[in-house]
């Protein structure tokens, strides 16, 4: 037995002992099927079959989890993507194929929040029907892992970021320290050495206007190695682009608003 399996069963077995009703390890019709709201199969039929035939950019992609949380924004039912999942196969819009298993990678965490803020920009296709491609900046506390600020622009600039850190220091305050990656708008990086020239700056002497500023508010800033040192914030941008540039699609988003911020409720 599973230790999933097993707290299922203490669970029951605690409502039986404060409720006094005996306790039966299998009860009467636990297994049995469920049938769908029939709202919800009507929404589910049209999604699927959308996904499948419709679809221009993302046909046949499924993101079972995005249409369970569709169900329960729209109708207040909370069914598992898996049941969406085994409708799907049943109606014969999805069929299954095995995937490959990653291996698992450690992350750490600070242990309080607004110790550290992970902020990166990820340029994706987030507008399918513009046929290019926006910057999406993203700031994220990383004990808590809420989305502390949110940007998408049409390319991104140092100003931009500049302009998303002090949204976020007003609303949430002031954290310890950023952690950003070694992309020029964050850091002074040295060239490789030119015979032609000779270098008069240090990495440490080099002026840049956002570390400037987080320097002037005490914040201090903080350099990932690699891509797989920026796992949370790189898994807040999957999330997003399994959703976001998909609505886009469906409801033929082609532009963003003239030269003003993308906002969503945090």
């Amino acid at each position: 037995m599973k230790r999933a399996s097993l707290y299922k069963i203490r669970r029951r077995w605690l409502k039986c002992m404060i409720s006094n009703t005996p306790f039966k390890l299998t009860s009467s019709g636990q297994n049995q099927k469920l049938s769908l709201p029939a709202e919800v199969e009507n929404f589910l039929h049209k999604e699927l079959s959308y996904i499948k035939k419709e679809a221009r950019f993302y046909r046949g992609k499924f993101n079972f989890a995005y249409l369970s949380e569709k169900i329960f924004g729209r109708f207040g039912h909370s069914i598992h993507r898996n049941t969406i999942r085994r409708f799907a196969i049943k109606e014969g819009y999805y069929e299954q194929t095995p995937k490959e298993k990653k291996k698992p990678c450690i992350r750490f965490e600070m242990d309080c929040i607004g110790t550290l803020f992970q902020h990166d920009t990820s340029r994706y296709v987030w507008l399918p029907h513009s046929g290019r491609y926006y910057d999406l900046i993203m700031t994220k506390d990383d004990h808590s892992r809420v989305i502390t600020g949110l940007s998408l622009r049409e390319v991104e600039s140092a100003w931009e970021h500049i302009c998303l850190a002090r949204k976020v220091f007003e609303r949430y305050g002031r954290p310890l320290a950023y952690y950003v990656d070694r992309h020029s708008i964050f850091k002074f990086n040295l060239r490789s050495a030119c015979i032609h020239y000779t270098r008069r700056i240090s990495e440490e002497e080099g002026k840049i206007q956002f570390k400037r500023v987080l320097s002037s508010l005490d914040v201090s800033t903080l350099y990932a190695q690699d891509a797989k040192s920026k796992g949370k914030i790189e898994k807040g941008f999957d999330y997003f682009q399994r959703r976001l540039p998909f609505e886009c699609e469906r409801y033929s988003i082609k532009s963003s608003l003239k030269r003003r911020r993308y906002s969503m409720k945090l």
